[in-house]
């Protein structure tokens, strides 16, 4: 039985709360359907959003990850060099965040290559050499990989994603999508995306993301910074103690 662990760079995990992904935003399309007109103006707060907002301004960071996140992390350079034996040449990218401003994506593979100096973020208009192409590596169990192979490609909800790195660097005009799995007998299947097919998610992704930096700063307004004396990390090192202290009792 394999067990897969990976931990990436803490200083990306932080530089993802400053901007907002399409993912995130796929997940607020219903809130935004149902908002009332005060919350679509910022004027009072939408509930989801702030759920979002508190998520971005948590003080716990965890680098961890095992399983299947994990697996899909270390399965990312042998998708590109795979994909890369039969379609335009990709690069690996890994824990760096390209943004706009407010919206942002970290890219699996680019048709550029990630640079030292961008550190975990990266302005797009600061990249060496404009992106013109993007892959995105989705590494599923047997169940889910056949599922995704099959699905018309104007249904997959992946394209959503896609759309938002397309939203970000106005460069990228396509797309590439490669469902990887090396232990199923179907192990590969691309599928690609024009700008064009995608302008639809483009649009509501600059849109939902307009919505959310206006929620964000009424969340931001009216929820002042007020930390606390004590850290968790402090409460819970005193709770080891107090229960080494009480199994030290219990065995004598």
């Amino acid at each position: 039985m394999r067990s897969w662990n990976h931990k990436v760079n803490p200083a990306w995990l932080l530089a993802r709360r400053g901007v907002v992904t399409a993912t995130e935003l796929r997940d607020l399309r219903t809130a935004y359907k149902k908002a009332t007109v005060a919350q679509k103006k910022g004027v009072s707060i939408n509930e989801t959003v702030a759920g979002l907002w508190a998520e971005k301004h948590s003080l716990e960071v965890d680098p961890y990850s095992s399983g299947a996140a994990a697996r899909g992390h270390h399965l990312e350079p042998y998708a590109v060099q795979e994909f890369n034996e039969s379609y335009p040449e990709m690069h690996h990218w890994d824990d760096c965040i390209i943004t706009d401003g407010f919206l942002g994506f970290s890219p699996d593979a680019m048709d550029v290559e990630q640079n030292e100096s961008y550190g975990v973020k990266v302005h797009y208009s600061e990249l060496v050499g404009q992106p013109t192409s993007i892959l995105e590596i989705k590494s599923y169990s047997a169940k889910n990989h056949i599922k995704s192979c099959i699905t018309a490609k104007e249904k997959l909800p992946e394209r959503y994603q896609l759309a938002g790195a397309m939203a970000v660097c106005p460069s990228i005009e396509e797309a590439y999508l490669i469902f990887y799995n090396p232990s199923h007998e179907v192990g590969k299947f691309v599928v690609h995306y024009t700008r064009e097919e995608l302008q639809e998610e483009i649009k509501e992704v600059r849109e939902l993301a307009a919505w959310v930096r206006l929620q964000f700063q009424t969340c931001d307004n009216k929820l002042v910074s007020c930390r606390t004396s004590f850290t968790e990390d402090a409460i819970y090192k005193d709770y080891l103690e107090t229960q080494q202290l009480d199994n030290n009792f219990t065995i004598r």
